[in-house]
């Protein structure tokens, strides 16, 4: 199981489960069962015109080696930041839980409001074990008001290809720009 947590303007990060090099990856797995799987969007006030970085945090994985991201946000009030504005689109930022070594989509949409993040390690490389960041988005408030800004989809899978158990708890945040 794998704990996700979103993030806003948040730097505090959880400490991640220690569990011993010795166990199995099935102990692992069990050790992180107790914790659950979730995902939280944090409540945000920003004023128009301002930035606000929104960041998905892993917590408590085991073997992540891949991990896929669907979002939606309300394009009448917020817009993203280009991450990456060297490459063409707009995308969002990396987290610092994985190395993006093969980036399958980055994309963010201002006009559709859709966000698709897809990534993954590649061999040499170990899946990831304990807690960080997934994915970061920064957001400029357009115009006042309330906007939702919304997980749809969270796929994590291990280095064998296998799908991570998560659950989406709060799917939306409402954003309120002033």
């Amino acid at each position: 199981m794998a704990l996700l947590l979103l993030n806003a303007c948040s730097r505090q990060m959880v400490p991640p489960l220690v569990v011993p090099s010795t166990t199995t990856p099935v102990e692992k797995m069990a050790a992180t069962d107790r914790v659950g799987a979730t995902m939280r969007l944090d409540y945000l006030v920003v004023e128009q015109g301002a930035t606000v970085e929104l960041k998905v945090v892993v917590d408590r994985v085991v073997d992540l080696f891949g991990a896929e991201a669907h979002l939606t946000f309300d394009v009448t009030r917020l817009e993203v930041v280009d991450a990456k504005p060297l490459r063409p689109g707009i995308q969002i930022g990396d987290g610092d839980l994985l190395n993006p070594d093969f980036v399958v989509r980055n994309l963010a949409d201002n006009e559709s409001g859709l966000i698709y993040y897809a990534v993954s390690h590649m061999p040499p490389r170990r899946g990831v074990d304990g807690s960080g960041v997934l994915l970061r988005i920064i957001f400029r408030a357009r115009a006042s008001g309330t906007a939702e800004v919304a997980l749809r989809q969270v796929v994590l899978a291990t280095s064998s290809g296998e799908e991570i158990p998560s659950t989406i708890t709060q799917e939306t945040v409402s954003l309120t720009v002033h």
